[in-house]
């Protein structure tokens, strides 16, 4: 995830099927989903930097549902 777009985290745990979302159920697990988004951006970077790029799979979405 781009780091200028902050994620939204509902949506995407709605999305991903979650039944049950609780305000602090999204407190709770905000801060491991942004230690999560961190990891993969390095990963990308290094990735990017070593081999070109590793693209982005919700931007692929993206472009597959327009």
């Amino acid at each position: 995830m781009s780091e200028s777009q902050m994620p939204d985290y509902r949506t995407l745990l709605i999305r991903s099927g979650v039944t049950l979302l609780t305000e602090q159920d999204l407190a709770d697990l905000t801060p491991g989903l942004r230690a999560i988004d961190g990891k993969i951006e390095a990963l990308r970077k290094l990735a990017a930097r070593d081999v070109g790029t590793f693209p982005d799979p919700l931007d692929e979405a993206v472009r597959s549902d327009g």
